[in-house]
């Protein structure tokens, strides 16, 4: 994995980045130092971004979370910088290293209901 970032954006480097470069949505990335979704404003990582990382990472989900840890420790230093008020490491935390618990946890449960005969 490879993370390149400036101090005005993040580009988003996924396993599947180098053997497909053509693919990997650039639109919906964090815009630095804010990091807030350069496309629609929001937070990032933005719904879209989620979705996205999901599935560029869909084959090795710890490299996700290592790859949203490291993001997520750029934001600290950034957001350091800038805006202290914005500085919640339980909001960082949930922005960058819950959600995809909480979308494991809801595919888990989806899957569980679709066939309540198995255990």
């Amino acid at each position: 994995m490879e993370l390149r970032s400036t101090r005005d954006e993040v580009v988003r480097f996924t396993p599947r980045h180098t053997a497909h470069a053509g693919q990997i949505s650039l639109i919906h990335i964090a815009s630095r130092p804010g990091w807030n979704c350069r496309e629609c404003g929001t937070e990032w990582p933005c719904e879209t971004a989620k979705v996205e990382i999901t599935s560029d990472w869909s084959d090795d989900r710890i490299g996700m979370c290592v790859y949203l840890a490291t993001l997520m420790y750029e934001a600290i230093d950034d957001l350091l910088e800038c805006d202290a008020e914005q500085l919640s490491p339980p909001d960082l935390y949930r922005r960058f290293l819950r959600w995809p618990d909480h979308a494991a946890e809801t595919e888990a449960m989806a899957r569980h209901s679709a066939s309540p005969g198995e255990p």
